[in-house]
């Protein structure tokens, strides 16, 4: 059973990806490149509609049993349970941490925006998972009632 979601999206990286497709399309459809030299533009569209789709939301849900936090469209997803988790306490990430999927000295953080995050000491791990939240107060409280 669902016990609490949080849901995250950035709208800078829809916006960048408008602005490359923009670009993109422009490019073709202008004459600076002939027919063939266009070709290589193609992985550039691939990227443009890539990104937003894996990386432009950020999904956690705390179930009875686990957390499933899931990236975009979900094909990035984590699962972790609740009886694996030691311990769990609020964060502030270093700006220059950064968003995305990214390893810190800290382990593993999944964020979208904001230097704030909930940080997981996970059993039989010597490093931590931290996970960015809209609401981490209630997210913490979800997962402290299952613990």
């Amino acid at each position: 059973m669902e016990n609490f979601k949080s849901s995250q999206t950035s709208w800078l990286i829809w916006v960048i990806s408008i602005l490359f497709l923009g670009s993109g399309i422009y490019l073709v459809i202008s004459d600076v490149y002939d027919s063939a030299t266009k070709v290589i533009l193609i992985p550039y569209f691939i990227v443009a509609i890539a990104l937003p789709l894996l990386f432009s939301k950020l999904e956690s849900t705390v179930y009875d049993d686990h957390i499933s936090i899931k990236f975009g469209i979900g094909i990035i997803k984590k699962k972790i349970m609740i009886t694996d988790i030691e311990e769990v306490t609020y964060v502030e990430n270093k700006w220059w941490y950064g968003w995305g999927i990214r390893i810190t000295p800290h382990g593993w953080l999944w964020n979208i925006k904001g230097k704030e995050a909930l940080q997981f000491k996970i059993k039989g791990k010597a490093r931590f998972f931290r996970l960015g939240c809209a609401d981490m107060k209630a997210m913490h409280k979800a997962i402290k009632a299952k613990m």
